[in-house]
């Protein structure tokens, strides 16, 4: 696909302190406007669970710095033998090497503990902010299916991609592939806009994260099935993998919080 946004020659003296040409990649321009609308979006609706607008900033760089820690522990867990034994090339690769479930699970830790700080209503919080984590991570599948990473096993059927580009990540270039990042993105975009549509319809404080979390499970659950960069590892061997075994355990959570919330309703 297209793994390059745009290239952009810098002149004279600018090009002897910045990169020339400075380049900007698809995926993390996607990554920075979700970053960037999500911000806007809970910068507005702060005020409805509490929090004081000059506190956004910090909740923001906190699940920033949760998300990149989250993503690299995970991944460096995947595989913990050869990225000790390539280290250099684990902290170097900035294009690949962040698993969503990591980032996930930081955040969601980190950010308890945060609006716990700040008594906040955790569940009210957390509604909002699974609609900010919705709009990053649509967006930034798209990106990742610009750049190539998160990729299908190859296939024959009329929505297959094929991706040509030497700097994109997919392999084997060339070859019709499963468009996971596609479905990923049809997926989570669809529910965020439903959760915006009835957002204010919800059962219970916390619903729409629980949903979120739950409904992408579930689907990353399957479309494991249909990965192609295999080399993430299995829990057991060619049967399941380590994200299916984190969808499986956030399902049973998920349904355990519905269980409970339903109860105590």
């Amino acid at each position: 696909m297209y793994p390059i946004f745009k290239k952009f020659h810098i002149p004279y003296p600018l090009s002897d302190y910045l990169p020339n040409p400075l380049i900007i990649y698809t995926y993390g321009l996607c990554i920075f406007l979700g970053i960037v609308l999500s911000f806007i979006f809970f910068y507005k609706k702060s005020k409805d669970f509490g929090l004081k607008t000059e506190d956004v900033g910090l909740i923001f760089l906190v699940a920033i710095a949760a998300a990149f820690l989250g993503g690299k522990f995970l991944y460096f867990l995947e595989a913990p033998f050869y990225h000790s034994v390539n280290f250099d090339l684990f902290l170097k690769n900035w294009q690949v090497g962040f698993v969503f479930f990591g980032s996930f699970i930081f955040v969601v830790i980190s950010l308890y503990y945060l609006f716990r700080y700040y008594k906040l209503p955790v569940f009210v919080a957390f509604d909002w902010l699974a609609i900010c984590g919705m709009i990053i991570h649509g967006i930034g599948k798209i990106g990742c299916f610009a750049a190539g990473c998160c990729y299908g096993k190859p296939c024959s059927n009329f929505f297959a991609v094929t991706y040509t580009h030497p700097l994109a990540v997919a392999r084997p270039l060339g070859q019709s592939l499963y468009p996971v990042q596609l479905i990923d993105a049809f997926f989570v975009l669809t529910l965020l806009i439903v959760s915006l549509i009835f957002f204010r319809k919800k059962p219970f404080d916390g619903f729409w994260m629980i949903m979120y979390t739950m409904c992408y499970a579930v689907l990353r659950f399957f479309t494991e099935l249909i990965r192609g960069d295999e080399s993430r590892g299995y829990i057991i061997k060619n049967y399941l993998t380590h994200s299916q075994f984190i969808s499986v355990v956030l399902v049973v959570i998920c349904l355990f919080l519905l269980r409970y919330k339903y109860k105590k309703k």
